[in-house]
Order: C-alpha cells, then structure tokens, then sequence
C-alpha cells in the first residue's frame, strides 16, 4: 500500500490519525457498495471530530486521494460516473461541518464589516454635521445681520443686550447704541404699561411666546409702529434671556385707518344712495352670504341678526318674483356672467319694496365660479316717480292727441270758411268789376272807357292772383283731395306738387288700391308726417330723387320715403332742437305706431312710418 503526502506531512502514524484516516477509509468503501444514510450521518459526525482535532479542509481532501488510492490497489475502482457521484457526496457530508464553521466566519465577517461601514458612515456624517453647522452659523449671522425686522436680545429686567443692524434702518439708532439700556423707556406712554405686562408673563413662562404692537420712539422723535413676537428663553449661553423679532407696521396701521375711514364713507355713500353691497359664496357650505350695513337696512334686518345665508335672503324675495329670480341666478352661475335685474322684496316688517340688483361673477385660473359680487339699489321711489312720469307722459300725450286734433278740425273749419265765404266773396267781387266795366262803357267816352277798362282788367288779374292763394292755403290747410279721395291719392298728389315746386324728382309707388280701412286720425297722422318729410328733404336733405313707397303688412301700414341726399346723422336724430322728428315720434306713438330714421353719410336717409289698423272682413 502506497503511502500518501498527507501521511508524510502531517505524521499520521498517531493512534487518533490513524483512527480517522481509517474511518475516512471505511467508510468511504462502504458508501460505494452499500450507499446509506446511516453511513453518511457518521461521515458527518467524523467530520465534526477531525474539525475538533485541527484537521483542515486541505487534510481532509489528502485524505480522500488516499482512500481513493487504497480502494484502487484492493480493486474497488472508480469505473463508473455513479461511483464517482457516490464517493463525491460522502467527501461532501464529511466536510459540512467545515462548510458550517466557514459560514459562521462569512456571517461573522459580514457583521463586521457592516459595523465598519456603518462607523465610517457615521464618521462621515459627523464631519458633514460639523461641516453644516458652520454653514448654518454663518448663515443664520447673515441672515440676523441683513433681517430686515429687527432682533432684539433682551435681560429679564428689560435691558437690551442685542440689537440687529436693521434697527439703524427702521428706528435711527446705531446697533450699539441702544445697547445697556431700557428698552422700555423708549415706548410710548399709552402703550407702556400693556407691553410691560405681557413682557412680564413671558419672563415667568419658560418658552412662551406673546405678540403686540405699539409704539415705539424714532431717534427722530417721531413714533413708529411696530409688531413684536417675544420669546423666553431660559438656557441660552448667555443665561435667561427674551428674542424679540419686531416688524415696522406704521404704513399697515395707516392704511387700515385709511380702510376704516374708507368704509365708513363707503356706507355713509350706500345709505345716501340706498345701494347696498353683497358677497355671495355658492362654493361654500351653507352658500355663505355677506351684506353691507346698508343691505341690511334695506332689508329690514339688523346685521348682528341676519345669518348670511342664501336661503334667507331667497325666503325674503317676494312670491311673485321668487322663481324668476332664482332663474336668473342659475343661468349667471351656469353661464359664468353678470346680470342686473329688477325684484321686489318682502322687508322684515312686511313692506314690499323694489331692487335693482346688480351681480358680476368672480373665477379662478381653471374657470371655476368662487364667488358672486354685486349691489342692491332700493329703487322703489324711483319706481314711483317712473310711474307717475308714465301717467303724465300719457295725460300729455292724450292732450297733445287731443290739441293736435283740434288744431286739425280749426284747420278744416278754416280751411272751408276761407274757401266757401272768402272764396264766394272774391268771386262776387270780380262779377260786380265785370259788371261795372260794362256799364261804364255807356256812361264814360271812349277814351275815359279804355283807360277805366284797362284798370278793370288790373283789379281782376289780382283778385285772380287772391282766388288762387286762397285755393292754396285752403289745400294747404286740409287738402279735399284727403277727404274725397283717401290717403294714397293725397300722398300722390302732394308729392306731384312738391316735386312741381322744387324740381325734385318723386318717385310713388303703392300695392294698395284704396286706403278705406284707416280712420280720419290715421291718415291725417300719416299725411301730416309724410309732409314733414318732405320739408326736411327739402330743407336738409340736398337730394335730387326721393322714392315713396305705401304698404300694408298683415295689420300695420308702412309709409317709405328713402332720398339720395347726403344722411342724416345720429347726433342730428338725438339733437332737442330736432323739433319735426320729436313731432313725428310724437304723432305715431299717438296711433301705437313707430318712426324709423336711418341715415348714412352721403347715400341718403330712409324713413319708416308704421301705424297698425284694426283688421276687417274688408281689409284682411
């Protein structure tokens, strides 16, 4: 039998050496022909004990070469890869206890270096902390030397051991120059004793913290406001001590007297006015509504009483306008947009009154309604006053109706009384002229005769001349061919004669045969306006053609006078000294009917006359 390295090396000739490498041996074999676990559990326990003996993973390999050298030599040999499986897994459970002690190291290792990590990391943040710190410090020094409040380090008696830079800039005083002193002989006399008291409390609270404002002494000698956040504390390094950071306030305290005194004009505005204003959260749970003091009184309510709820002010709509009002709202919320409308409400004492509500929606950056602004103006005077106006309006339209009328039959009567009396007067005139000049022609000698005759002839010629101005005024009057005929052969016939006397050409076209179905009122209205037309084309116009058109729609009748001239201008329909277009107006809305002017510059104006008529089986 061979004798193996690890025998030379190791001195295995020891009764424990032999035993093991034995063992090794035996069992080995053994495995190879029989291959149980019970073999491989006492593989396992061998190797604990060679592990206990000193033998290392290097000896146990030497061993195994060896063992595998003796089996070869007595004939067992490793011909077969199940063989060689078998004698792998017996070297395997022998060494486990190795690969269990090599695993506890790792393990052990392992630890080891996470604790050495952990320390560096530790060692690392510590350097980094310490690093921060000084940044801190530096920053905070920066940050208290260029504050732009003032800081102030205070003693528990009130003597001041710190000022920051910045009290130079809001107070006058140089940083060290307030420093040793009482910080409260600088306040002022009526805030003394509060900021003491305060200042009092937070000395005896560790880490209270109190804030005040009050005034404070400029080196000027003025007073400045300031607000001032104390705090105490204790355990600083220079002992017990009270921060103090204080922020200049005067332009805030001037601007909130300058609101209050803003609001109290705004509501002495709104009780003159009688408007009141509102905020109207929808957003909010409950629909949070605010009112002014003057929408208060408006409603009838004290404001500590009124609840600012939507519901509310609903319930205070009166029943006739509550649903259109609620209408209205929906659609301004839906449609995100202003809205003014009238409504009448009920007052807390029972009196019904008018608004004029006046509401503007408020949106955020995605479109979303947040609230709803707006006033409530108490227009019920007005509202009075509106209808009393109506009712005079109308007293002086029925009178101006009722004068024109009459001024329309003084026409007519004047216009027959010169025609018939004045008109008969002239004619016997001229007959007796005549007459006389015949009987002269017996009486006088030829020559006398031709002289008389020749004067006859001048004295007739003018009562000729007479005759036809009073046919002229007499039709200007109350022209017949208005009675006798109607409105369509008046209007023809006055626009022939207007376009006679002036050279402007007429051009008169009608779709309606006869005019029967109007009243004397409505066609002497339409006549008179359609000669106030013409006047004012004549007059103003500068045109060359006018187209006259008369109409019946359904059952109104239209009167359309279009010129070519130069347009009448909007300043000239809305100017008070348009006396003719303010008749005009005047006329029509007499009758329910209408007027519309349109001009444009240098084509002309148009005229629209429409009067409605009652409709009847002969005119539908």
């Amino acid at each position: 039998m061979l004798e193996s390295i690890w025998e030379k090396d190791f001195n295995m000739k020891t009764k424990v050496g032999r035993y093991i490498t034995e063992q090794f041996y035996e069992g080995l074999k053994d495995y190879l022909v029989n291959e149980k676990e019970e073999i491989l559990a006492k593989a396992y326990e061998m190797g604990r004990k060679s592990l206990q003996e000193g033998y290392t993973e290097l000896n146990i390999i030497e061993m195994y070469k060896s063992a595998q050298l003796r089996l070869n030599e007595n004939g067992l040999e490793f011909d077969t890869k199940e063989k060689f499986n078998r004698a792998s897994r017996y070297l395997t459970e022998w060494l486990a206890p190795y690969e269990v002690r090599l695993r506890s190291y790792r393990d052990m290792i392992k630890k080891l270096n996470t604790k050495n990590d952990q320390l560096e990391k530790e060692i690392e943040n510590r350097k980094q902390a310490e690093k921060e710190l000084q940044r801190s410090r530096a920053y905070f020094q920066t940050l208290i030397e260029n504050a732009q409040d003032i800081i102030t380090i205070l003693d528990h008696k009130g003597i001041i051991r710190y000022e920051s830079p910045s009290v130079e800039r809001i107070l006058g005083y140089e940083p060290k120059e307030l420093n040793g002193r009482d910080a409260f002989q600088y306040l002022h006399e009526d805030d003394r004793e509060k900021v003491l008291k305060l200042f009092a409390e937070v000395v005896a609270n560790p880490n209270l913290v109190h804030t005040a404002e009050y005034r404070f002494r400029h080196k000027s000698g003025k007073w400045v406001y300031l607000e001032s956040i104390a705090k105490n504390i204790p355990d600083s390094m220079d002992g017990p001590v009270v921060v103090v950071n204080s922020r200049d306030i005067t332009d805030r305290i001037s601007n909130i007297r300058k609101l209050e005194e803003n609001k109290v004009q705004l509501a002495e505005a709104q009780r003159i006015a009688k408007v009141g204003s509102w905020e109207w959260n929808p957003g909010i749970k409950g629909n949070e509504l605010e009112w002014s003091e003057e929408m208060c009184r408006i409603y009838g309510v004290k404001p500590e009483n009124f609840d600012h709820s939507y519901d509310t002010f609903i319930e205070r709509v009166h029943p006739d306008d509550r649903e259109r009002t609620q209408r209205i709202i929906k659609r301004c919320l839906e449609n995100k947009e202003s809205c003014s409308f009238e409504h009448k409400i009920i007052r807390t004492d029972g009196e019904v009154r008018t608004l004029l509500c006046m509401g503007h929606m408020i949106t955020d950056e995605n479109d979303k309604v947040v609230k709803m602004i707006g006033t409530g103006q108490d227009v019920t005077e007005q509202k009075e006053k509106e209808k009393k106006l109506k009712e005079y309006s109308e007293q002086l339209r029925k009178l101006s109706a009722r004068i024109e009328r009459a001024r329309e039959e003084e026409r007519i009567r004047i216009s027959r009384e010169v025609h018939d009396e004045l008109g008969q007067m002239l004619t016997v005139l001229k007959m007796d002229i005549s007459m006389l000049n015949s009987e002269m022609r017996e009486m006088l000698p030829d020559d006398t005769h031709t002289f008389f005759h020749n004067e006859a002839q001048k004295v007739l010629e003018r009562i000729n001349v007479i005759i036809k101005s009073v046919q002229r005024i007499t039709t200007e009057l109350r022209p017949e061919v208005l009675d006798d005929l109607g409105l369509k052969d008046a209007i023809e016939w006055q626009a022939q004669e207007f376009s006679n006397r002036t050279g402007i050409d007429i051009h008169f076209s009608s779709g309606i045969s006869d005019t029967d179905f109007l009243d004397d009122e409505q066609s002497t209205t339409l006549f008179r306006i359609f000669q106030e037309t013409l006047t004012n084309v004549l007059r103003h116009a500068k045109a060359t053609t006018v187209d006259i058109n008369l109409r019946k729609e359904n059952n109104h009748i239209q009167l359309i006078i279009v010129d070519d001239g130069i347009g009448i201008t909007q300043k000239e329909k809305e100017a008070s000294t348009s006396l003719g277009l303010i008749g005009m107006r005047e006329r029509t809305q007499l009758l329910g009917g209408s007027v519309s002017i349109e001009g444009e510059k240098e084509k002309g104006t148009k005229v629209v006359l429409t009067i409605p008529f009652e409709k009847t089986e002969k005119n539908k």
